[in-house]
């Protein structure tokens, strides 16, 4: 494995003696550094680089996993280390797409649901009408086209809701029910 720091990517060994040479400087007596400063290529099976683990670190991009030494570290880190800006970029571009898109799916289940509702539909019937998913898929793409959806699809068709007729005669279910205890 190569080690990368900020701008130079080190081999295991030399990573291991540069955080051995930080430590010394921070406390010249410790005991890691006295015991092994010279057998740095057997640090990781005697356990001592847990004394370092605080700067070396690895990449939580999910297509990386670099290890790399960090400079000035900190206490915690909210979303992992990352050896460098396009990394974290990315990373955080797919957790909000990925968000983005979860958040679309469950507003248009609900639709769906209420769509259903509004038709009187009282049972998991509905899923074995064809005339229907078309129905209602052609109604759910009316929704994406007024509340701008279109960042998690253009369109609905009748696939769509068979792959999410679970969960949406689920939502129609509890929704329905809640409506009970309303008018009751």
């Amino acid at each position: 494995m190569r080690f990368r720091g900020s701008c130079q990517v080190y081999s295991a060994e030399t990573c291991v003696r540069l955080a051995a040479r930080r430590i010394a400087a921070q406390d010249p007596h410790h005991h890691s550094v006295a015991r092994y400063s010279g057998r740095c290529a057997q640090g990781a099976h005697h356990g001592w680089l847990s004394d370092w683990s605080i700067c070396i670190c690895k990449c939580r991009y999910s297509f990386c996993g670099r290890y790399f030494l960090l400079e000035k570290p900190r206490k915690s880190y909210l979303h992992g280390t990352f050896c460098c800006p396009k990394h974290r970029s990315l990373a955080s571009a797919a957790a909000c797409t990925g968000k983005r898109r979860a958040e679309a799916e469950n507003e248009l289940i609900d639709v769906a649901a209420r769509q259903l509702l509004r038709w009187h539909v009282d049972g998991p019937h509905w899923q074995d009408v064809a005339n229907r998913k078309q129905r209602l898929a052609a109604a759910l793409s009316l929704y994406i086209g007024r509340k701008r959806l279109q960042s998690y699809r253009q369109e609905v068709k009748a696939n769509w809701i068979t792959r999410h007729r679970l969960r949406i005669e689920q939502k129609r279910a509890q929704t329905g029910q809640k409506l009970k205890v309303a008018i009751d």
